[in-house]
């Protein structure tokens, strides 16, 4: 049998248990069954090198990859990552540094809500059933009350694991009933025994893998849910888990703890303070240094035996003649060199967040100008962590909008134009005025470049457009042609600076709202 028909018979779905055809130059240990539809990859590495040896560099790595049950080199071991996580969720707990620290980070990142919002076009009817389905599901889901949690959690544990249950349905009668919606549920990372990615693209996840306390068997992946670009489902999305993840290299597998990189640091912190702490209780205990002037070793001891029956008690006072002198003896250490090191450390841990340390304590030290300048990289962190969740939680958005068009909801209304967006502010507050004194200034230079004809007017808002969304204001070009000006009447505007904002407020921005999205 040619190599070609063998490799033709390998792919070919088996009704039952085979062993393929192997000669003398295969070990028994390399004879290895195909079972079912699915096709083994260590046989068809062995079929593949009969007849092409030379291939055998090529095809060992492969096979070696398969051998790792898909986890990347770039991983974590799992012992290591399982210890790791564990300590994470430990320490956020206990240790003030890391919660307060994951607190922040998650507060800059829900504190202004979320809100989806359809955008359906020319279909007012089909627009008010999408918000509804959009409603519900962020309802029964409980995004409104645990997104809080969630992201910190995804903070914490650098991963989040959310399981479609089965939307088939069985009735008392008998009959299968095909749910509308769906309840996702959270999977512990802990319990993810590892993740499955794709043997030639390093940077699609294919499956997870649950531990052995789960009810299936070991072997069996859950398929990630992701967007199908070819085939019948080209467009829609498939899949049984939804996976987010922060801090994850390219060609790695599993996301990572904020803490990682600080874990150690915050473990040497909190040794520090607790021996800190144990010589500041040793400061408090002292001993007294007693003379006897002239006294003989047998009174020495004598007066030993009597202060050991009845020593001195805390406040009393102590009687004696000259013959005895009393004095104090106190431990000396000295608290400046460990409270340098102490403040060392922490500035480590807290950097290593990404957190300015005015923000922790010490805010009396730092005034308004350079505390805007140490905000500045970690509202860029929020903004860019913020997009990841956003990512995340449209993907189960899209996936009840999917179930619930596959259902009837939206009758023969096409599921691609069934759209939305997650509407949320930007956490920072203080961007605002920005934006807007830059909008002014960019406005009124465009205004009076349009009425001195300087500018075509579609130019004008063409360039508003491309300023206002470098941004974040994300406005269509579509929607700048909408906005008509007077020449003549934008110029007076120009010259009465006073009354240009509601102006801008009126003519532009309110007849964007469709078309705006904050988040």
């Amino acid at each position: 049998m040619s190599i070609i028909s063998r490799l033709s018979n390998f792919f070919t779905p088996k009704p039952k248990q085979i062993i393929l055809p192997t000669s003398a130059g295969i070990s028994e240990s390399r004879r290895r069954p195909a079972v079912g539809s699915q096709w083994d990859l260590e046989s068809a590495i062995d079929v593949v090198l009969e007849a092409s040896p030379t291939l055998s560099p090529q095809l060992n790595k492969l096979r070696a990859r398969q051998d790792h049950g898909g986890h990347s080199y770039v991983d974590l071991p799992p012992g290591h990552r399982e210890r790791l996580l564990s300590r994470a969720r430990q320490i956020a707990i206990s240790n003030p540094v890391a919660k307060r620290g994951l607190d922040i980070r998650a507060n800059l990142i829900v504190s202004e809500g979320f809100t989806p919002k359809a955008t359906v076009k020319g279909n007012d009817k089909i627009k008010k059933a999408l918000q509804k389905v959009l409603d519900k599901h962020w309802e029964i889901n409980d995004w409104e009350g645990a997104l809080d949690q969630r992201v910190h959690d995804l903070s914490l544990t650098g991963e989040w694991f959310r399981y479609i249950p089965d939307l088939n349905y069985k009735l008392s009668s008998g009959e299968t009933y095909r749910l509308s919606k769906f309840k996702a549920g959270a999977l512990d990372p802990q319990e993810v025994s590892m993740i499955k990615r794709g043997l030639w693209d390093i940077e699609q996840l294919e499956t997870i893998h649950m531990s052995d306390g789960y009810s299936m068997e070991k072997d069996v992946g859950i398929k990630i849910v992701r967007k199908e670009w070819t085939g019948e489902n080209a467009g829609r999305l498939s899949g049984n888990v939804f996976y987010q993840s922060v801090n994850r290299s390219i060609g790695a597998t599993r996301g990572l703890s904020d803490l990682t990189s600080v874990i150690e640091w915050l473990d040497i912190l909190d040794q520090l303070l607790f021996n800190e702490t144990e010589r500041s209780s040793q400061l408090l205990k002292f001993l007294y240094d007693i003379t006897l002037v002239g006294g003989s070793q047998e009174a020495i001891d004598r007066r030993t035996e009597e202060l050991k029956l009845r020593p001195p008690s805390r406040g009393t006072s102590i009687v004696h003649n000259e013959k005895e002198i009393w004095n104090t003896v106190q431990p000396s250490t000295s608290a400046a060199e460990s409270d340098v090191l102490i403040n060392r450390i922490f500035l480590f841990c807290w950097g290593g967040l990404g957190l300015p340390e005015h923000w922790y304590s010490a805010a009396n030290t730092v005034n308004k100008s350079s505390a805007g300048e140490m905000s500045a990289p970690v509202m860029a962190w929020a903004r860019k962590r913020k997009r990841q969740v956003i990512s995340g939680i449209r993907q189960e958005l899209e996936m009840a909008v999917q179930v619930a068009h596959d259902s009837g909801v939206f009758g023969s209304f096409p599921l691609e134009e069934l759209t939305f967006s997650i509407d949320s502010l930007d956490p920072d507050r203080t961007s605002y005025d920005a934006v807007g004194a830059s909008l002014k200034s960019i406005a009124e230079a465009l205004v009076m470049a349009t009425a001195s004809q300087f500018m075509a007017l579609d130019d004008a808002q063409r360039v508003f457009v491309h300023v206002a969304n470098s941004l974040g204001l994300e406005l269509s070009e579509e929607a700048a042609t909408k906005v008509n000006m007077n020449p003549n009447a934008a110029m007076e505007l120009a010259a009465n600076k006073e009354s240009f904002l509601p102006l801008l407020r009126k003519e532009y921005l309110n007849r964007l709202e469709e078309e705006t999205c904050c988040g």
